[in-house]
């Protein structure tokens, strides 16, 4: 790609282009910021087997990212050093004016070649060095890795954030995790700036009721419940199951969409549990339009988020949802809270349960379940807030900011 003489060049890097929130928003930031004043490229590593991969969604968006094989998921010393090498060769050759990475392993392998970078710059005496930039999505500090492995990761983002200019928090909640809990770095260097996607799907809604209660044979009658997202540890869907059996009844049906390495785990506790006639794993789907048209009800149990798409997608849509209290989810929530006698907490756009509790998930189900009226005043309340404050524009409008301010007179 050329790039113009007075562009910006932004080299963004992602450890892989997986289904989630942080793959759409480096590629919705790769498409935003590329034209005009800002020139970006995308670099990823590859999907590993059996995840859902993205590759699409940037298609789609006319971003052609460049791959580094080695830079994936799995942690190899010798892959990881080519992929270090191969990052910092590409960034000798790019010269751009600021490294943003996200994701954990991208943000280590990243900041470390531009590191590198901008010291062969200083001592070939040049003064114009990359700014690095990392964004937290959430963090793995919690709920992926043993204590002694937790410990160590931190230690390790203690030092990369020492050689940052700037971290991103995707919510408050993830900034006071990084400056107060964890203390991975002091709170002048960090800057919230909260997810924002492009939500214009929405308009394709009415267009996809009863699409998926055809494709799976659920009754019209039947309220739906879906938990949306990768089927994996971090997600707990068997909370979602645990608390699905007491739920048991013919009205209800309960949807999980996505995919991943615990599918077959999870479809034999669902037999385990007699769940078989009222649970359905979608796999992948593409359009969330689809997706969102045939739920009532939208669940997170997770174990730690930054913030979870899959909500604010539900928002947008109209949905309500049931959430576990984890991470950036409270950030998600609207207006005043009233504390149900069976221990949830209910706000005007959802609900809020305490972490792995399946008595108080099904409860919370249950509960909106049982008051259609108030479900769809929650989808007005979150639709509302959702359109708001989630916008591509506004994030595209808040990151350009952060880059201009680090590059001053640079520029």
């Amino acid at each position: 790609m050329a790039h113009g003489p007075n562009q910006v060049k932004v080299l963004r890097l992602i450890a892989r282009l997986n289904i989630g929130g942080p793959a759409i928003h480096s590629v919705l930031l790769t498409q935003g910021l590329n034209g005009g004043r800002f020139s970006s490229r995308l670099v990823t590593g590859a999907v590993s087997p059996g995840e859902g991969e993205m590759g699409y969604f940037a298609d789609s968006r006319g971003v052609v990212p460049i791959i580094i094989p080695e830079l994936g998921r799995q942690i190899s010393p010798l892959n990881d050093f080519k992929a270090l090498w191969k990052i910092y060769r590409l960034v000798w050759a790019e010269k751009p004016d600021i490294i943003h990475t996200h994701t954990a392993k991208a943000g280590s392998l990243g900041r470390l070649a531009g590191v590198l970078y901008n010291l062969v710059v200083l001592c070939l005496g040049h003064s114009r060095r990359a700014k690095l930039v990392h964004t937290f999505h959430g963090h793995v500090f919690h709920g992926y890795f043993s204590p002694w492995k937790s410990r160590l990761l931190v230690l390790v983002e203690r030092l990369l954030a020492l050689l940052s200019h700037r971290i991103i928090a995707v919510s408050e909640a993830v900034k006071v995790d990084l400056v107060e809990v964890y203390k991975v770095c002091r709170g002048e260097k960090v800057r919230v700036i909260p997810i924002g996607l492009d939500l214009s799907w929405v308009d394709d809604l009415k267009g996809y009721c009863g699409a998926m209660r055809k494709e799976f044979h659920i009754p019209p009658h039947a309220t739906t419940v879906g938990i949306v997202g990768r089927l994996t540890g971090i997600k707990n869907h068997r909370l979602f199951f645990t608390a699905a059996r007491s739920l048991r009844r013919d009205n209800l049906r309960f949807l999980a969409v996505g995919d991943g390495k615990l599918r077959s785990d999870l479809q034999r506790m669902v037999r385990d549990l007699g769940l078989e006639g009222c649970v359905v794993f979608t796999g992948w789907q593409k359009e969330p339009a689809k997706i969102y048209a045939d739920l009532d009800i939208v669940c997170l149990t997770s174990l730690n988020e930054g913030t979870p798409v899959s909500l604010i997608e539900a928002m947008a849509a109209g949905r309500p949802f049931v959430a576990t209290d984890v991470g950036g989810v409270r950030d998600l929530m609207v207006g005043p809270q009233t504390i149900h006698p069976s221990g949830f907490r209910v706000f005007t756009n959802g609900v809020l349960t305490p972490p792995d509790d399946p008595v108080a998930l099904s409860e919370a189900v249950a509960f909106l379940a049982a008051n259609p009226g108030q479900r769809r005043a929650m989808g007005m309340i979150g639709q509302k807030w959702a359109t708001e404050r989630c916008s591509r524009e506004r994030l595209l409008q808040e990151t350009e900011r952060l880059y201009v301010e680090l590059l001053g007179p640079e520029l």
